[in-house]
């Protein structure tokens, strides 16, 4: 039932008793009744009140169901143009309330009523106490009285109401207390019901305080307690005094046998107090608290809301510049225990606190959080600020579980912008400049798109998100985009310029299914800092499922190693690296643009078991780049680091200097494996299968796997590279691989120190040289072709440790063959190749066909070998197609490419 329809219930029973005629009782100087307490006394229900404009004193008590009108002019006409104000005797103090309404059916209605200046020394309510009944007001304004010993200074609800008459108002001012400056509404049966006042100014409540001076006093504005309620909406609840102390929070919602509500609606909720003499907005405690707030503003406060075991719902909320140098955690919310919150549409600005200038969650508690197209959620400005201050937008050292846009059908985008954990003192020591998650239960967060991170900024590691124990998953929607841009981490050690990952789990685009963009772009760690976009460090997995981008298409470097990803983990810590490129069209997942100023300008590998599939380094717009060193697309260092590259494509890697430089560096112990794996295009491999290439769909020099026109970079004149170095007990092992076009000394590959490099249908064509074997260097090759390159084809150091095996390969037209030391060890079979001493010195009869250049035409490689292991060759045709085994990385005649008349093919 409606709340109007069961007032008028009550009245229409009221009438149809033995008072059904309504009276109409005059008050003041002249009038019937001298004193508002006479007509109290002679009213019947439904009689109205009407009290000349003065001051009246008390304390006053109301039995009956009647209605007192205050500022008439006269005794007799219906003329008012002031008020009528019910008084204590302030400064002197009261035993009573000023006006107390006794148990009835019905409603008392207060119009154009000042209740002021009561000072209670003990018990409830200095201004009004009401119990067992409905207090309807309009026009009314409760001021300046206080309960010393007691709760409810303007106010006091025990098991009864108060509401607004529709389109009323009413001021509550200045009132003190132990708890509900304000109101104190306690009971089940109890509730403030202001949501049918004027719009846009229903209920106002100015500077209410509490008695307490160590801020424990609960509610300065409202206090529920023992199942209490209270519905507010467009009202105005404000705090504008400087006091030194003050209470726990302007409105308090205390633990409840019961469920007790909170609910504003279009309500501003502001303190204007200066920085050291702050208070808490609102706190509900106890897992019967409902909270519900909707189109509010929540500003200035130590901490805007703070909700222990209940729950919470925010729509289209602002929480803004709440929090102070003492606020421990969740400058504009803190969640404590069982809390549950849901915010749609919030915006949380400029807030602050050591942890979690945003929010935080500690305990078992949990929230969801949900932007909309035409109201995005965002976090901005806000920030963690003490010695070690960590999540500047999110705390979140909980055991429950965080998601932003996990709905089916309730979405939109959602934004982290320009937040920052920041550290005081002396070192950089702040973590998570957007988000910090840390538990050892392993909680979960799950960010959904539509989400982005820019500008975000951590003081030590994890620019945009820190995640220590748990697991973070980002999902993308199909047609949607979760975006990491401009974040950083400030110090000079900082890694992770966009995710921190130590310890737990980073999944990103894992669920089944196709999914939207993830993309990395302009993201920084500290100048000698570790992984510009990500840094996973120690025990746990990073898996990435296309499409991905990681870009930055400036000149900055993005970190010292690991230009945008740099993966560590140390002896006894298991670590999983997984890229997953292939979505249906190529490859799906692009490392371009990095710049390190030391390893592994794209990526940075140590102690880890990664596995890449379908991964792109490097565009022509935006090469990766390294200042010095190698591994300009890709480092894999120490022993322990095992990496599996499936169908990748390594291009365009330089260097500003002169040394190093190589596309692909394995070092000191790594182990690496590049591979093409063919099949049918767009066919589901098994489990642990890398999607299938098939060559024949890619075009003219196009390869499933390829290191190719490195070490060339127009911007950087002096810089060189090459396709991969092995060194100091590396492994590689290429297989199915071209490796093209490489700048630098060598050109292709250089294997130093006790490396190892075994090579199985591979291309090396047209670098500036071909591939260099220092001392200790081995290497087997089998079908290879190096054709085209300047300067030597192989060099073999002077070394009797220095060791190649090279069968069934083509080494041709290179401006320079086999230069081999003369201690250096070379074993051959069945090969062609322009040094006689290492195969049959006769045309392979190149051509270059329509898939691309060296490939078998009619001539002395084709059926050269009577037998291989190969079972197929670099495009993925089978071996043998005639009655022997072709020399080279590939199977089968080619054609010639026709010679075009027209450019554009048609003859």
């Amino acid at each position: 039932m409606t709340r109007w329809l069961l007032h008028l219930t009550l009245w229409a029973a009221l009438l149809s008793g033995p008072f059904a005629t309504a009276a109409i009782l005059r008050v003041g100087p002249g009038c019937t009744y001298a004193t508002p307490q006479l007509a109290f006394a002679a009213a019947n229900n439904a009689d109205t009140v009407r009290i000349r404009s003065g001051n009246f004193p008390g304390p006053l008590v109301i039995g009956k169901a009647i209605r007192v009108e205050g500022g008439y002019d006269d005794c007799t006409t219906s003329a008012r143009s002031g008020r009528s104000d019910f008084h204590g005797n302030a400064p002197i103090h009261s035993t009573d309330s000023l006006l107390r309404i006794l148990p009835l059916v019905g409603q008392v209605v207060l119009d154009r009523i000042t209740v002021r200046d009561n000072l209670r020394d003990s018990g409830d309510g200095a201004g009004i106490h009401v119990t067992s009944a409905t207090l309807a007001l309009n026009a009314v304004e409760i001021r300046d009285n206080r309960a010393f010993n007691g709760n409810g200074g303007g106010i006091y609800l025990d098991n009864a109401r108060v509401e607004l008459v529709e389109d009323a108002t009413v001021l509550i001012q200045h009132n003190r207390a132990n708890a509900g400056g304000g109101i104190a509404a306690n009971g089940s049966q109890t509730a403030i019901l202001f949501d049918l006042g004027a719009l846009g100014g229903a209920a106002t409540f100015l500077n209410n305080r509490v008695n307490d001076t160590a801020g424990n006093g609960l509610g300065s504005a409202i206090y529920l307690y023992n199942g209490g309620d209270a519905h507010l909406v467009d009202s105005l609840i404000k705090i504008e005094l400087n006091e030194p102390f003050g209470p726990r929070s302007v409105i308090e919602v205390a633990a409840s046998p019961s469920l007790s509500g909170l609910t504003l609606r279009g309500c501003n909720v502001l303190s204007l107090v200066v920085q050291g003499s702050k208070y808490n907005g609102i706190t509900a405690l106890g897992s019967n608290a409902v909270i519900e707030i909707r189109d509010s503003l929540i500003e200035g406060w130590s901490r805007g809301l703070t909700l222990r075991d209940g729950t919470a719902r925010l729509d289209r909320t602002v929480l803004s510049g709440n929090g102070q140098s003492n606020t421990s955690a969740g400058g504009g919310v803190l969640l404590l225990g069982s809390a549950v919150l849901e915010a749609h549409s919030v915006e949380l600005l400029g807030n602050f606190a050591r942890d979690g200038g945003g929010l935080a969650a500690l305990d078992d508690a949990s929230w969801t959080i949900f932007g909309a197209a035409d109201a995005p959620t965002r976090f901005q400005g806000n920030s963690a600020f003490d010695a070690i201050g960590h999540g500047g937008a999110i705390y979140h050292n909980s055991t429950g579980m965080g998601s932003i846009n996990d709905s089916p059908s309730d979405w939109g985008p959602v934004e982290f912008t320009s937040n920052h954990s920041q550290s005081s003192g002396v070192g950089a020591r702040s973590l998570g400049g957007a988000i910090y998650v840390d538990h050892p239960n392993q909680p979960q967060l799950l960010l959904r798109s539509p989400l982005s991170f820019t500008d975000n900024v951590a003081d030590l590691h994890g620019g945009a998100i820190y995640l220590g124990r748990g697991q973070l998953l980002l999902e993308a929607r199909p047609g949607e985009q979760i975006a990491f841009s401009s974040n950083y981490s400030s110090s000079d050690n900082g890694d992770g310029g966009a995710i921190y990952r130590n310890g737990g789990l980073v999944w990103i685009n894992q669920s089944a299914g196709t999914h939207g963009d993830v993309t990395f772009t302009g993201n920084r760690s500290g100048t000698a800092g570790h992984g510009g976009a990500i840094a996973s460090l120690g025990l746990g997995e990073l898996r990435i499922q296309a499409p991905v981008q990681f870009l930055n298409p400036g000149l900055t470097k993005t970190a010292k190693f690991g230009g945008h990803i740099y993966a560590m983990a140390a002896a006894g810590q298991p670590s999983t690296i997984a890229l997953q490129g292939w979505h249906g069209n190529g490859r799906g997942i692009t490392l371009a643009g990095g710049f390190a100023d030391g390893d592994g300008g794209g990526m940075y590998l140590s102690g880890v078991n990664a596995t890449l599939d379908w991964v792109q380094f490097g565009t022509p717009e935006q090469p990766n780049r390294l200042f010095d060193n190698g591994g300009v697309n890709l480092t894999a260092f120490l022993p322990g680091t095992n990496v599996v590259l499936r169908n990748v494509s390594m291009r365009y890697g330089g260097t500003r200097t002169q040394s190093g430089g190589h596309s692909l560096l394995v070092d000191s112990g790594a182990v690496v494996r590049m591979e093409s794996v063919f099949g049918v295009a767009n066919t589901p491999p098994v489990a642990g299968a890398a999607w299938p290439c098939e060559a024949i769909t890619l075009g003219y020099e196009a390869h499933c796997s390829e290191i190719a026109d490195n070490g060339k970079l127009n911007q950087f004149t002096g810089s060189v590279g090459g396709g991969a170095l092995v060194a100091d007990g590396a492994q590689l092992t290429l297989n199915g691989v071209s490796v093209d076009r490489n700048v630098g000394a060598p050109g292709a590959i250089e294997v130093e120190g006790g490396g190892y490099l075994a090579v199985t249908n591979v291309r090396i064509g047209d670098n500036s040289s071909g591939i260099r074997l220092g001392a200790g260097a081995q290497m087997v090759a089998e079908h290879v072709t190096v054709a085209g390159n300047l300067g030597a084809a192989f060099e073999l150091a002077d070394a009797a440790d220095t060791d190649l095996l090279l069968v069934r390969s083509i080494v041709w037209g290179n401006t320079i063959g086999i230069v081999k030391g003369a201690q250096a060890v070379l074993n051959t079979n069945c090969n062609i190749s322009q040094t006689a001493a290492s195969g049959i010195n006769s045309d392979p009869g190149f051509v270059d066909s329509d898939r691309g250049r060296y490939r078998i035409g009619n001539g002395a490689a084709l059926d050269h070998c009577a037998e291989s292991i190969a079972r197929d060759d670099m495009d993925g045709n089978p071996r043998p197609q005639g009655s022997g085994y072709d020399a080279g990385a590939f199977e089968g005649l080619s054609l010639p490419r026709p010679t075009l008349l027209f450019f554009d093919g048609f003859e």
